[in-house]
């Protein structure tokens, strides 16, 4: 059984795009657990998806952040982790939680620095191959 997380923390529409993606996995391997870290925009939207596990709340103040970086750590350990959204925070964020493998889609700003991290796969947006460190 392998652990999934997401980060999509934007809008409904954009989730929507990604549970392509999500209901895949579920379809084929269905007992996956898929967790979600969603906004507050797309929280209650996420939730009622079948092929979803559990979602959480992206915090907002430092101290939530810490608590929630504490937690998540604690009491996960993830196969894949995976960035869909884009989002400073989420590609920041996610650097601190533990995963086996991290699929992040970025930006040129963060590229030549994730490069030099290790069992970090890069999309980045404004080429066409997957790029790998």
């Amino acid at each position: 059984m392998n652990k999934y997380l997401f980060f999509r923390t934007d809008r409904v529409g954009d989730f929507l795009l990604t549970s392509i993606i999500l209901k895949g996995i579920k379809r084929k391997e269905p007992f996956s657990e898929i967790t979600v870290i969603a906004s507050e925009k797309n929280y209650d939207f996420i939730e009622t998806m079948s092929y979803v596990d559990k979602v959480l709340l992206f915090p907002k103040s430092f101290k939530e952040k810490k608590n929630f970086l504490k937690h998540i750590n604690k009491e996960n350990q993830f196969d894949y982790l995976i960035v869909t959204d884009r989002k400073d925070r989420s590609i920041i964020f996610s650097l601190f939680i533990k995963a086996k493998i991290k699929i992040l889609n970025i930006t040129k700003k963060f590229y030549f620095f994730l490069k030099l991290l290790p069992k970090i796969n890069i999309l980045l947006d404004d080429e066409k191959k997957r790029l790998k460190n």
